[in-house]
């Protein structure tokens, strides 16, 4: 039931906000020397500018996941079919939130590798013990890709999650 009320929490949210991200009015590439520039390189380049102007220092997963861990927490890692208690706050890379649990009251829980969020949410949350926190940047194809979500989450949108995690019970 828990897991149905998360869903249902960023579903409301994700329909009910009408708040929209600026998109970056100046974004210099280097040069590509006749390479086709993706959407993945244009939102990697959007990510670490945002890195830079903030002096943060992130670590770029394989993936393509940006993330800054500011405790790792104790107990074993979070694995496939653990049950997840998180606090997560949700912004734009213009700094603009839009969903707290804290906010809401409502931490929330899912389940690890059943798709329950978006793939770079859970692959950050796998980096995590219970206690754990981190900043994850969230480029579009681990998030909500070129089709977006509702009204809140326009298409290609590169995604802030700081997280912390409450509870992992191990199954």
């Amino acid at each position: 039931m828990k897991y149905f009320i998360s869903i249902l929490i960023i579903t409301i949210f994700t329909v009910a906000c009408n708040n929209t991200p600026e998109t970056p009015t100046e974004l210099s590439l280097p040069e590509t020397e006749g390479k086709v520039v993706t959407q993945r390189d244009i939102e990697e380049q959007s990510i670490k500018k945002y890195l830079n102007h903030k002096e943060l220092q992130a670590t770029e997963a394989e993936s393509g996941l940006f993330y800054i861990i500011h405790g790792q927490g104790d107990g074993e890692p979070i694995d496939d079919d653990d049950d997840v208690t998180f606090d997560i706050i949700g912004k734009f890379l213009n700094d603009s939130e839009f969903y707290s649990s804290k906010t809401e009251g409502q931490p929330l829980g899912i389940l690890i590798g059943q798709n329950m969020v978006v793939a770079g949410l859970e692959e950050g949350l796998r980096l995590l013990n219970k206690g754990g926190e981190a900043t994850l940047y969230i480029p579009s194809h681990l998030a909500y890709g070129e089709e977006g979500s509702g009204s809140l989450i326009p298409p290609n949108t590169v995604l802030v999650y700081e997280v912390e995690v409450l509870s992992v019970k191990k199954y």
